[in-house]
């Protein structure tokens, strides 16, 4: 289905904030409302914004004193959002230091660094903040960073514990007996730049009291540089958030063939009285698991593709389409989902007092075809040329409302161009999302019928954030720019006829247009 006028008038603007440089900015909330959190790309600041104050003044900025060889490493990942607790504000930055400031006055309280950026390790995504902890991913995979997650005390920034991804069974998390596989099933040393950091949001379940994350892909991309499983890439972890040991893993692609890794949202939700994990993944499953255990109940195909058959119930191992067979200096064409993945590290939400999932989907194939590569610390390890093409039939992009009962779709929206971003939902605002043509858009969550839609002058490559206001009005809060490698596309800086460029997504955003201001900005919208 398409997209019609809207029927509605859209929301009026509150704020309107220019970051004043390039880059995605990162956005948070205070509880109450009233402070809006901006933290911009390299050289990154944090500014708060008083949402209760006539014409939304300054309330204080602090720079973040990076080192200035961050910025050749600003343009792979964004700062994941700040992340508010009472009377702090907790944030990564690009310079691999997790810092908490007084949310007050934007003071710094403390300074922990955490990643080496010069190997190119970075942190990813948000903090996450629970059980009087900070706990925080790193990685870079197309680097061969071997990834890791790691927990820090919430008061004084002190590390409490670190688990990697691979290695021996002491350094993942895994108890005596283990046999050491995040080492064996890799030839030789390839696990020490294998790769696997972290791929989605950090989840924690008061519940279970445990810590969920994906995994990313290993490193090289070319599968044949790397034999064996390639433990513990490309699957999702349950941890004890008190000493971050292992309680269960699920591998959701051993050897990855394609670059997927274990990306996606992690979503909890209660299912007749069990607490069940909600994974729309990279590779187009979405997977249903028993949170407690990580047994999979399920695992249904949410976008069409090529590259798997099915998921064998029992032990979660792909079936692969022998067609999409990967050979070195061989392209290898139609592969379905492309690299990307079929849904963002944000890109799903569950609709609260309903059944319907809603995804928002890439709709993307690719030609892949394998390189050598050799690993060299702090320079890209990847082995891989891709062109990222359109699907055969429809749009590039599709917001899906998913059935969880009938495990079917029950509707879907399409739209021009991917929607990497993210998604939000409610019964009143409905289902709301950004497009990397620059739109914001709200559709109803019953029929995907569009309710209003308003031009933000650049992509929105992020999630929008729904909150309401010291004064009861409810608003959203979104972030507009660009980031990873669509940036490189948007700005310029790519030869669009090579359809290589961008790690291939040239191909399919050829015809997208550069915003006319390169600068990042922060919208904030009253809802109608």
């Amino acid at each position: 289905m398409l997209l019609t006028a809207a029927p509605r008038d859209p929301p009026h603007v509150l704020l309107s904030w220019r970051a004043g440089q390039r880059g995605l900015p990162s956005i948070a909330v205070s509880a109450d409302g009233r402070m809006l959190f901006v933290q911009t790309a390299f050289p990154s600041t944090v500014t708060a914004l008083d949402l209760a104050v006539p014409d939304h003044p300054v309330a204080w900025r602090a720079s973040l004193g990076e080192e200035t060889s961050a910025e050749g490493l600003s343009c792979c990942a964004p700062p994941g959002s700040p992340a508010p607790a009472e009377s702090r504000l907790f944030v990564n930055g690009p310079d691999g230091h997790v810092r908490a400031l007084d949310a007050r006055t934007g003071a710094q309280v403390w300074d922990r660094p955490l990643a080496r950026i010069d190997e190119a390790e970075l942190l990813l995504g948000a903090p996450l903040l629970a059980r009087g902890k900070v706990f925080v991913g790193t990685g870079n995979d197309d680097f061969g960073v071997r990834g890791s997650v790691a927990a820090l005390d919430l008061s004084d920034g002190h590390l409490l514990w670190r688990r990697y991804t691979t290695g021996p069974d002491a350094d993942v998390g895994i108890g005596a007996g283990g046999g050491d596989t995040g080492m064996t099933s890799w030839s030789g040393d390839g696990w020490m730049h294998g790769g696997g950091g972290l791929a989605g949001p950090l989840v924690f379940d008061p519940m279970l009291d445990l810590l969920f994350y994906g995994t990313g892909h290993p490193a090289p991309w070319n599968p044949a540089l790397r034999p064996g499983d390639n433990r513990w890439t490309s699957g999702l972890f349950a941890r004890d958030p008190a000493t971050g040991a292992v309680r269960w893993f699920l591998g959701l692609a051993p050897h990855d063939l394609y670059a997927l890794g274990a990306a996606g949202p992690l979503i909890l939700a209660t299912e007749q009285g069990n607490r069940v994990l909600l994974h729309p993944d990279a590779n187009g499953f979405l997977y249903t698991l028993d949170a407690a255990s990580g047994r999979m109940l399920s695992a249904r195909p949410f976008v069409a593709q090529t590259a798997l058959r099915h998921v064998d119930q029992t032990t979660a191992r792909p079936d692969r389409n022998p067609a999409m067979a990967l050979a070195t200096n061989t392209t290898t064409r139609g592969i379905c989902p492309a690299w990307p993945g079929a849904v963002g590290a944000e890109g799903a939400a569950l609709l609260s007092g309903t059944t319907l999932l809603l995804i928002a989907v890439n709709r993307m194939c690719m030609d892949f075809e394998p390189r050598q590569a050799g690993f060299i610390a702090g320079t890209p390890f990847i082995g891989a040329n891709m062109r990222i093409t359109p699907p055969v039939r429809g749009a590039s992009g599709r917001v899906v409302a998913w059935d969880l009962v009938a495990g079917r779709q029950a509707w879907a929206v399409d739209e021009a161009y991917p929607l990497i971003g993210g998604i939000v939902v409610s019964p009143e605002a409905g289902v709301i999302y950004g497009t990397l043509d620059g739109w914001l858009r709200a559709i109803g969550p019953d029929s995907g019928r569009l309710r209003w839609s308003v031009d933000v002058g650049a992509p929105v490559p992020g999630r929008p954030l729904l909150f309401v206001l010291p004064d009861g009005r409810h608003a959203v809060a979104v972030a507009s720019g660009t980031s990873g490698p669509v940036a490189s596309i948007l700005a310029g800086k790519r030869d669009m006829r090579d359809a290589t460029a961008g790690h291939g997504y040239a191909n399919v955003l050829s015809e997208l247009k550069p915003p006319a201001d390169p600068s990042g900005r922060v919208t904030v919208f009253v809802l109608p």
